[in-house]
């Protein structure tokens, strides 16, 4: 019996974009990768697992099911250490000349996340930085 290849749906051969390609490197188990939890061990998933869980408890989160219970700041470092990993990845890609939509998509979500969450922490000026006219 042989067993199929995995080919992703954002796969797009006329863009030379190839997610399945990019989800087999080494960095697409960054647990493992960084040496935090041994290779093929249960803890070592791939990094679009991370992201689901993630992008989860950010859904829960804004939808104030889990904001009652984590805190504001644990939410932004999450987005922060969301944002660090897709710097790294951005890099790699970068590096690797490899496209990957999914994963250039997913960067530019985590950046609009760790800066909505930003402002939240730390507070936005409501005036854009514009000075009230004297009277």
């Amino acid at each position: 019996m042989e067993i199929e290849e995995y080919k992703s749906l954002c796969d797009i051969e006329a863009l030379g974009a190839s997610c399945s390609a990019t989800f087999a490197l080494p960095e697409g188990r960054m647990l493992s990768y960084f040496g935090l939890v041994p290779e093929k061990s249960l803890l070592d998933v791939p990094n679009a697992l991370l992201g689901a869980l993630y992008y989860t408890y950010v859904v829960l989160y804004s939808m104030q099911i889990t904001s009652s219970v984590f805190p504001l700041g644990l939410t932004f470092f999450a987005n922060s250490m969301a944002m660090s990993s897709s710097v790294f990845l951005a890099y790699k890609l970068l590096v690797l000349k490899k496209l990957c939509l999914l994963c250039w998509t997913t960067h530019v979500l985590n950046l609009s996340l760790i800066v909505y969450y930003g402002r939240k922490v730390f507070g936005s000026k409501g005036n854009s930085g514009k000075k009230k006219k004297a009277a």
